[in-house]
């Protein structure tokens, strides 16, 4: 049982004043702050503690609650959770991934860093992860076959156009992704291929 009445905590919610001079646009509630992070609406608050800070999101539409505390008063929550929103919203737009693409998934490797595949709906999101908003700047790649696919929509430095493929063992596991020109592995065998090239690293 809540303390609250309905009715309070839908005041304590809903939009009474818009912060003015701000770089977004934020509103207050009775207690609460709401806007909205790629038109999804949300409210919560932030709270500072000496060493501490946090910021609770609620998004009704999900009927979810995203907290995160950080041990460092100059931490940055609003990034964290303005990032977590992004990509809970780009699998909700997307939906769920079918099953032609549900094993094209995973983190893969080469010496310039990981990526990540992402099967949501029909297709797959190649994924920069390093990124606070990851799925902003992600090249969607388009199923031939199992094996094989085209990136379909990029930016100019995500290989538009250019071919996708997996190669796989005799038993069916995938052993790398051939993303354009540039192979990826898993994290274990890239780190051994660059321990037998470079052994004075070791």
């Amino acid at each position: 049982m809540s303390v609250l009445s309905p009715e309070s905590r839908r005041e304590m919610s809903r939009r009474q004043w818009r912060t003015p001079n701000a770089g977004q646009e934020r509103y207050y509630g009775l207690g609460t702050m709401s806007g909205e992070i790629e038109r999804r609406a949300w409210f919560g608050h932030i709270g500072v503690f000496p060493g501490y800070i946090t910021r609770t999101v609620v998004v009704p539409e999900w009927d979810v609650a995203v907290s995160i505390v950080m041990i460092a008063n100059n931490g940055l929550p609003n990034a964290w959770i303005d990032g977590a929103l992004h990509i809970m919203n780009a699998f909700a737009s997307k939906g769920a991934r079918t099953p032609a693409v549900a094993d094209w998934t995973g983190r893969w490797w080469s010496r310039w860093g990981p990526m990540d595949l992402a099967p949501m709906g029909g297709k797959v999101m190649a994924v920069q992860p390093a990124g606070m908003t990851p799925f902003s700047d992600a090249s969607e790649i388009a199923m031939s076959d199992r094996l094989n696919g085209r990136i379909v929509l990029a930016n100019g430095y995500g290989n538009p156009g250019e071919t996708v493929r997996r190669t796989a063992q005799a038993n069916g596991k995938i052993t790398s992704v051939w993303f354009g020109g540039l192979e990826l592995k898993r994290e274990t065998d890239l780190a051994a291929e660059l321990a037998e090239r470079h052994p004075a690293a070791n």
